[in-house]
Protein backbone atom coordinates (compact mmCIF):
# COMPACT_ATOMS: atom_id res chain seq x y z
CA UNK A 1 0.00 0.00 0.00
CA UNK A 2 2.85 2.37 0.74
CA UNK A 3 4.61 1.61 -2.51
CA UNK A 4 0.95 2.00 -4.50
CA UNK A 5 0.74 5.65 -2.47
CA UNK A 6 4.26 6.34 -3.74
CA UNK A 7 3.79 5.49 -7.04
CA UNK A 8 0.57 7.76 -7.38
CA UNK A 9 2.82 10.58 -5.50
CA UNK A 10 5.71 9.77 -7.78
CA UNK A 11 2.47 10.08 -11.09
CA UNK A 12 1.12 13.34 -8.92
CA UNK A 13 4.62 14.95 -9.44
CA UNK A 14 5.53 13.90 -13.17
CA UNK A 15 2.02 15.56 -14.47
CA UNK A 16 2.03 19.06 -12.15
CA UNK A 17 5.91 18.75 -13.20
CA UNK A 18 4.30 18.57 -16.84
CA UNK A 19 2.15 21.05 -16.19
CA UNK A 20 4.48 23.14 -15.28
CA UNK A 21 6.61 22.97 -18.05
CA UNK A 22 3.60 23.88 -20.21
CA UNK A 23 2.60 26.85 -18.22
CA UNK A 24 6.48 28.15 -18.89
CA UNK A 25 6.09 27.48 -22.01
CA UNK A 26 2.67 29.08 -22.87
CA UNK A 27 4.28 32.24 -21.22
CA UNK A 28 7.30 32.29 -22.81
CA UNK A 29 5.42 32.34 -25.73
CA UNK A 30 2.70 35.35 -24.22
CA UNK A 31 5.67 37.44 -23.55
CA UNK A 32 7.35 37.13 -26.96
CA UNK A 33 3.78 37.87 -28.58
CA UNK A 34 3.57 40.96 -27.04
CA UNK A 35 6.77 42.17 -27.99
CA UNK A 36 7.21 45.75 -28.93
CA UNK A 37 6.07 46.35 -32.68
CA UNK A 38 9.46 48.86 -33.36
CA UNK A 39 11.06 46.80 -35.34
CA UNK A 40 8.64 47.12 -38.16
CA UNK A 41 9.43 48.54 -40.84
CA UNK A 42 7.89 52.05 -41.68
CA UNK A 43 5.79 53.78 -44.80
CA UNK A 44 7.73 56.74 -45.07
CA UNK A 45 5.48 59.84 -45.03
CA UNK A 46 5.61 61.93 -48.19
CA UNK A 47 7.23 65.20 -47.45
CA UNK A 48 6.74 68.46 -49.59
CA UNK A 49 7.31 69.41 -52.88
CA UNK A 50 9.63 72.99 -53.43
CA UNK A 51 10.33 74.50 -56.31
CA UNK A 52 12.31 77.68 -56.70
CA UNK A 53 14.00 79.78 -59.28
CA UNK A 54 13.51 81.68 -62.22
CA UNK A 55 12.09 81.98 -65.47
CA UNK A 56 13.65 83.84 -68.57
CA UNK A 57 13.32 85.13 -71.81
CA UNK A 58 15.26 81.96 -73.84
CA UNK A 59 16.26 85.25 -75.93
CA UNK A 60 17.66 87.77 -74.05
CA UNK A 61 17.94 85.80 -70.36
CA UNK A 62 16.20 89.46 -69.05
CA UNK A 63 13.97 88.21 -66.78
CA UNK A 64 9.83 87.35 -67.21
CA UNK A 65 8.09 90.16 -65.52
CA UNK A 66 4.05 89.52 -66.73
CA UNK A 67 2.96 86.10 -66.23
CA UNK A 68 1.91 83.30 -63.90
CA UNK A 69 4.36 79.99 -63.42
CA UNK A 70 2.00 77.15 -63.43
CA UNK A 71 2.91 73.74 -61.37
CA UNK A 72 0.98 71.17 -62.04
CA UNK A 73 0.43 68.13 -59.98
CA UNK A 74 -0.68 64.93 -61.49
CA UNK A 75 -1.79 61.39 -60.56
CA UNK A 76 -0.88 58.19 -62.52
CA UNK A 77 -4.42 56.32 -62.83
CA UNK A 78 -4.39 52.71 -64.38
CA UNK A 79 -6.31 53.06 -67.87
CA UNK A 80 -6.68 56.67 -67.46
CA UNK A 81 -3.37 57.92 -67.81
CA UNK A 82 -2.16 61.08 -65.85
CA UNK A 83 -5.19 63.21 -64.49
CA UNK A 84 -4.78 66.81 -62.92
CA UNK A 85 -5.10 66.50 -59.11
CA UNK A 86 -3.51 70.10 -58.06
CA UNK A 87 -2.27 73.42 -59.58
CA UNK A 88 -0.50 75.88 -57.90
CA UNK A 89 0.65 79.54 -59.72
CA UNK A 90 2.94 82.45 -59.19
CA UNK A 91 2.84 85.73 -60.25
CA UNK A 92 6.39 87.02 -62.12
CA UNK A 93 5.41 90.65 -62.26
CA UNK A 94 7.98 93.87 -61.97
CA UNK A 95 8.97 93.26 -58.03
CA UNK A 96 9.85 89.44 -58.23
CA UNK A 97 12.31 89.29 -61.30
CA UNK A 98 11.06 86.49 -62.57
CA UNK A 99 11.96 84.87 -59.43
CA UNK A 100 9.09 82.35 -57.82
CA UNK A 101 9.40 79.52 -54.77
CA UNK A 102 6.27 77.57 -54.56
CA UNK A 103 5.07 74.25 -52.45
CA UNK A 104 3.24 71.70 -52.37
CA UNK A 105 2.15 70.36 -49.39
CA UNK A 106 2.99 66.65 -49.16
CA UNK A 107 0.45 64.23 -50.88
CA UNK A 108 0.76 60.53 -51.27
CA UNK A 109 -1.10 60.80 -54.16
CA UNK A 110 0.28 63.04 -56.27
CA UNK A 111 3.29 61.04 -59.21
CA UNK A 112 4.56 63.97 -60.99
CA UNK A 113 4.43 67.55 -61.79
CA UNK A 114 4.71 69.39 -64.79
CA UNK A 115 5.70 73.30 -65.16
CA UNK A 116 4.03 75.50 -67.89
CA UNK A 117 4.21 79.55 -67.94
CA UNK A 118 1.19 82.04 -68.95
CA UNK A 119 1.53 85.36 -70.64
CA UNK A 120 -0.16 88.06 -69.30
CA UNK A 121 -1.86 90.04 -72.27
CA UNK A 122 -0.13 93.75 -72.07
CA UNK A 123 -3.23 95.51 -73.72
CA UNK A 124 -5.48 93.78 -70.75
CA UNK A 125 -3.06 92.90 -67.70
CA UNK A 126 -5.93 90.81 -66.13
CA UNK A 127 -6.40 88.45 -68.50
CA UNK A 128 -3.70 85.30 -69.53
CA UNK A 129 -3.14 84.93 -73.48
CA UNK A 130 -1.48 81.90 -73.71
CA UNK A 131 1.24 80.22 -72.67
CA UNK A 132 4.82 78.36 -73.14
CA UNK A 133 4.82 74.55 -72.99
CA UNK A 134 7.48 72.05 -73.48
CA UNK A 135 5.19 71.64 -77.09
CA UNK A 136 6.20 75.97 -77.33
CA UNK A 137 9.46 75.56 -76.89
CA UNK A 138 10.28 76.49 -72.91
CA UNK A 139 12.61 74.42 -71.68
CA UNK A 140 13.63 74.12 -67.83
CA UNK A 141 17.22 73.51 -66.32
CA UNK A 142 19.11 71.05 -64.95
CA UNK A 143 15.68 68.78 -65.04
CA UNK A 144 12.63 68.26 -68.03
CA UNK A 145 9.64 70.59 -67.03
CA UNK A 146 7.63 67.48 -66.61
CA UNK A 147 9.98 65.09 -65.31
CA UNK A 148 9.28 66.63 -61.55
CA UNK A 149 9.09 64.17 -58.68
CA UNK A 150 6.97 64.39 -55.38
CA UNK A 151 8.98 64.82 -52.42
CA UNK A 152 11.90 66.64 -53.43
CA UNK A 153 13.45 70.50 -53.06
CA UNK A 154 14.00 71.80 -56.82
CA UNK A 155 16.30 74.35 -56.18
CA UNK A 156 17.91 76.91 -58.28
CA UNK A 157 15.88 76.11 -61.26
CA UNK A 158 15.67 77.99 -64.50
CA UNK A 159 13.25 78.04 -66.86
CA UNK A 160 13.68 79.42 -70.43
CA UNK A 161 10.48 80.67 -72.41
CA UNK A 162 9.92 82.13 -75.80
CA UNK A 163 8.35 85.58 -76.04
CA UNK A 164 4.77 85.67 -76.58
CA UNK A 165 3.77 86.60 -80.21
CA UNK A 166 1.89 90.08 -80.64
CA UNK A 167 -0.64 91.02 -82.71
Amino acid sequence: MVQSRRKKSSLNNTIAMKNRGYLILLSICLLTGCESDDNEVEEPQAEPTVFQGRVLYSDTNEPVSSAVIRIIAFESVLFAGDISIETLDGILDESTQGDFNLMFKANSDIDNFSIGVDFFDPENPGLLIGGSGIANGMVCNPIDCDAFLPGNEYNDLTILVPRPETN
